[in-house]
């Protein structure tokens, strides 16, 4: 989504718009443009995650097999899905 994000920022969309189109909220949009606009390009996209991750190792197993039934066993037609209510 970020890449697509970056794209959007470089043909001067609107972060309302954005956040729309990309099942985003308006704050992250906001964040994913300042973070572009200090790196530049796809150079802030490639960051990772900023802190080590909160789920324990049975969280991880359950997300596996979760992502393994897919995005259409969860109710999404498409790939602008979350992983939050999965691991829960």
């Amino acid at each position: 989504m970020r890449l697509e994000a970056t794209e959007r920022f470089e043909r001067e969309s609107g972060n309302k718009a954005i956040a729309a189109d990309l099942r985003v909220t308006m704050r992250s949009d906001e964040l994913w443009r300042q973070a572009w606009r200090q790196g530049g390009g796809s150079t802030w996209s490639r960051g990772g995650p900023q802190s080590l991750p909160r789920a324990g190792e049975r969280q991880f197993t359950k997300l596996e097999r979760e992502l393994e039934k897919g995005m259409l066993a969860h109710g999404w037609e498409d790939q602008r899905w979350t992983l939050l209510s999965l691991i829960g």
